[in-house]
């Protein structure tokens, strides 16, 4: 395959991408009135608690378990918790990467009019951003 085809093959991947989690957020907002997306991370972080207190129950209901098997997996579920959290971490830092490629890719085919018209939008957008998820924290 020569290379400008992969390459576009790549831009169109990327923008396919983007366009879809763009219209996700845009049917959750619309549809569902963002109430999912609105919580805060000290409501997740609740959630997950009571997740993780019911699923303890569970276990110990249904397994009969003793004290000794439930400090244990309590000890398991909480080193597991930590693993997710860094996995998380690294994967919004690996999306913040791919956007940034994405953007320095249309950029490519842009005259520097519209590169700086461009490089304006994502300001705005990134701005945009960030107060929405800041307002998302604070709820």
């Amino acid at each position: 395959m020569p290379i400008r085809s992969r390459k576009w093959m790549w831009v169109t991947l990327l923008l396919t991408l983007v366009l879809g989690m763009s219209l996700g957020v845009m049917l959750n907002e619309l549809v569902l009135g963002g109430e999912q997306s609105g919580r805060s991370s000290r409501a997740q972080d609740g959630d997950r608690k009571d997740r993780s207190a019911r699923f303890k129950a569970w276990l110990e209901k249904e397994l009969d378990l003793s004290s000794e098997q439930m400090a244990n997996i309590e000890n398991v579920l909480g080193a597991y918790n930590e693993k997710s959290r860094e996995i998380w971490s690294q994967s919004q830092d690996a999306y913040r990467n791919l956007r940034m490629e994405f953007r320095q890719e249309v950029r490519a085919f842009l005259n520097s009019e519209q590169q700086k018209r461009f490089d304006e939008m994502m300001a705005e957008h990134d701005k945009r951003r960030q107060k929405d998820n800041h307002d998302k924290k604070e709820r």
